[in-house]
């Protein structure tokens, strides 16, 4: 979030990566350290990029996390959500900690967008949203077959150590209810392989909107065919930029310029956890 977000929507920032933190103390204990400095965790800069607004927010908030079951909770964040966030256990898998997807506008009702017509619906109709502002609301990218191929099969030849030979197609086969793709089925002329999850986003190579991999798992797929019959061009429409679980940090910057605070803003995000000192109910 940059430091010219609106001090409530940095105070929320704030919440909920110490609240991530001290999820994850021990996590990496053999390691001998508990976080890393870049998507895989947190991106932390260092501090020649540390600033008088986020020291602000972050004494402002002094000892404020948010808990589950009377522990800090995992609260992830991301940039833009697209119009609604998702399900930890739908983003990664597993069963997941308790975050859950909410529609980031408000008075929207929750609307079942695990259908490709569904989904894209929702990617193209482009309704506002608290993140609206984000230059990756909606996005577009084109690839042709032979650039797709170049992607995926290094992907599944680093990832997977199996050679997927040439690329004959690739489609959607499964999302979520937020409409964020979970499976994705690549059939080339040696393997077929069914990738999910985060998988899903790190095999489409990098270069998209943005400038590094996919944006977001909130996309859906147009083909053009070649007279043959075969795919001659993959053409990408998606919303939103990363996983969408928990805080949209271009959503908390809409809710603040709403005037809302950031106790307002967490709840609107993480429903079900409850704001605490550490040591103490707040």
């Amino acid at each position: 979030m940059p430091p010219s977000a609106p001090a409530e929507a940095l105070k929320a920032q704030a919440v909920a990566s110490r609240s991530y933190v001290l999820s994850r103390l021990d996590a990496h204990s053999s390691a001998r350290y508990d976080v890393r400095r870049n998507t895989a965790s947190q991106v932390y800069a260092g501090v020649t990029r540390e600033c008088a607004a986020v020291e602000q927010a972050v004494l402002a908030t002094r000892g404020i996390v948010l808990s589950a079951a009377d522990r800090p909770a995992p609260c992830y964040f991301h940039s833009t959500c697209g119009g609604a966030t998702e399900a930890d256990g739908h983003a990664f898998g597993g069963e997941g900690h308790g975050l859950v997807g909410v529609q980031d506008a408000e008075g929207a009702s929750p609307v079942d967008r695990s259908s490709d017509d569904a989904a894209r619906r929702f990617i193209l109709d482009a309704a506002p949203s608290h993140c609206s502002a984000s230059p990756l609301f909606r996005w577009r990218h084109r690839l042709t077959s032979e650039e797709l191929q170049e992607a995926v099969a290094l992907w599944v030849g680093r990832s997977k150590g199996a050679d997927l030979g040439a690329l004959k197609d690739l489609g959607v086969a499964s999302r979520s209810p937020s409409g964020r793709v979970t499976g994705l089925e690549v059939a080339g002329t040696r393997l077929r392989v069914r990738l999910e999850y985060e998988d899903v986003r790190a095999c489409l190579g990098r270069g998209w909107p943005g400038g590094g991999a996919v944006p977001s798992a909130l996309f859906a797929i147009d083909k053009r065919m070649r007279p043959d019959g075969t795919v001659e061009v993959y053409e990408f429409v998606g919303a939103g930029l990363g996983h969408g679980v928990g805080l949209c940090q271009y959503g908390a910057m809409g809710l603040a310029r709403d005037g809302a605070r950031f106790d307002a803003i967490l709840g609107f995000y993480y429903p079900g956890f409850e704001l605490t000192l550490v040591g103490g109910v707040r």
